[in-house]
C-alpha cells in the first residue's frame, strides 16, 4: 500500500470530496465544510475529469480558504478519486463527503466528540434523504449504540439495521488507521460495498450516535440508482458477494457468509425473471443459485416458503416463478 505520509497531525480532520460534474451542487455543499464549528480541517477536492465547470469553481473556491487543496485527475470514478485524496490525506481522522450532498455546520465537532469520547475508530451519524430539494426520510439510531466492527456487520446484515451505515462512505468519521492499508476498489460499481467486511470486520468499536447531520441528495439520473441500466452493475455486484461470502467463511463468520448467500439468491431470482443477467453470466448464476441454495438447505436456512420458492424458480424455470410469485408475496 503506498503511503506517502505516514505522519497524521493531531486532530486534524481529512475531508474527501470526489467531484465529477457537481456544478450545480459543489458550492452548497463546500459551503457546508468550510463553515464548520470544528474549524481543524483540510478539504481535498478531488476532481475527476469534470466537464461541466466544476474544475474552475474548485479552483476559485480553493484561493479562498487556504485549508482547501484541489488536485485534477482524469476520470476514474469515485473509487479512483477517493483514493487519490486517502493518498495525501495529512489527518488524523478521515471523512468523505460526496460533491452534491452536504453536512451539518456542527457535524465535525459532533462527530470528533463522540468518537473520542466512546474510544471508537468509527462514529456513525443518522442522515437524510433529499430528493427534488424536497427532504425524506431519516436514518439514524434513537440513542446512542456502540459495538465492536464485526457486531456492526452483523447488525446491518443480518438485522438489517439502516441505521448502522457502514455501506456508503460517508455519514461518518473515521481514525486513519482503518485506511492505512486499505483503498477503494477502482473501475467497479458499488465500490463502497465493497471495501466494507474489509474496513471494519477487525475494528475496534463503532458509535452509532442519534444526530442527523448528513443530508444525502438523490439526483433523477444518478448512477447509483438502479441495477438494470447495463450488464457492468449485474456482474460486479455479483463478483463483490463472492469475494464476501468467501471473507466471511475464511473468518469464520458463518452468519454473514449464509447472509449474503441469501441476498445473492435474491439478487440472482429477481435479475433473471426481469432480464438483467447478461448472457455471459447466465450459466455461472445459475451454478451460484443452486450452489447457495443447497448450502443454505442442508445448514436450515430456509424458511419453508422460501425454501418452496427456491426449489419452483430453480427447477420449475423463471415462467413458473413469476406465475406463482403473489403467492410468495404472501
Amino acid at each position: 500500500m503506498k503511503e506517502e505520509n505516514s505522519v497524521k497531525q493531531k486532530d486534524l480532520i481529512s475531508i474527501i470530496i470526489p467531484v465529477y460534474n457537481a456544478k450545480l451542487y459543489i458550492e452548497r455543499c463546500i459551503q457546508s465544510i468550510c463553515n464548520q464549528t470544528y474549524s481543524k480541517i483540510e478539504i481535498i477536492l478531488v476532481d475527476d475529469g469534470s466537464t461541466d465547470g466544476s474544475s474552475d469553481i474548485c479552483d476559485q473556491i480553493e484561493r479562498k480558504d487556504q485549508r482547501i487543496k484541489v488536485i485534477h485527475c482524469k476520470n476514474g470514478g469515485a473509487a479512483s478519486a477517493r483514493n487519490r485524496g486517502l493518498d495525501i490525506a495529512q489527518g488524523e481522522y478521515i471523512m468523505f463527503v460526496d460533491s452534491d450532498d452536504y453536512i451539518d455546520l456542527q457535524l465535525c465537532q459532533v462527530l470528533l466528540d463522540n468518537l473520542k469520547r466512546y474510544h471508537a475508530e468509527c462514529c456513525i451519524c443518522g442522515y437524510q434523504i433529499i430528493e427534488d430539494k424536497k427532504a425524506g426520510i431519516c436514518v439514524n439510531v434513537d440513542e446512542i449504540a456502540a459495538f465492536s466492527g464485526r457486531e456492526a456487520i452483523r447488525k446491518r446484515y443480518i438485522e438489517e439495521k439502516d441505521y448502522v451505515n457502514i455501506i456508503n462512505p460517508w455519514g461518518k468519521l473515521y481514525h486513519w488507521r482503518m485506511w492505512e492499508q486499505l483503498r477503494f476498489t477502482s473501475g467497479m460499481y458499488y465500490e463502497d460495498l465493497d471495501v466494507m467486511p474489509y474496513l471494519y470486520l477487525d475494528c475496534g468499536k463503532v458509535v452509532c450516535i442519534p444526530e442527523v447531520g448528513y443530508y444525502y441528495v438523490q439526483r433523477i439520473g444518478s448512477c447509483s440508482n438502479g441495477i438494470d441500466s447495463d450488464d457492468k452493475r449485474y456482474i460486479d455486484s455479483l463478483i463483490i458477494r463472492k469475494k464476501h461470502i468467501s471473507f466471511f467463511k475464511q473468518n469464520n463468520e458463518l452468519e454473514l457468509a449464509y447472509s449474503i448467500m441469501e441476498k445473492t439468491i435474491e439478487l440472482i431470482i429477481t435479475s433473471d425473471c426481469r432480464n438483467w443477467i447478461p448472457a455471459s453470466y447466465k450459466k455461472e448464476s445459475r451454478q451460484l443459485f443452486h450452489s447457495y441454495m443447497k448450502e443454505l438447505v442442508a445448514k436450515r436456512k430456509f424458511t419453508a416458503k422460501d425454501k418452496i420458492r427456491c426449489l419452483v424458480y430453480g427447477y420449475l424455470g423463471k415462467r413458473i416463478y413469476n406465475i406463482c410469485a403473489s403467492f410468495f408475496r404472501v
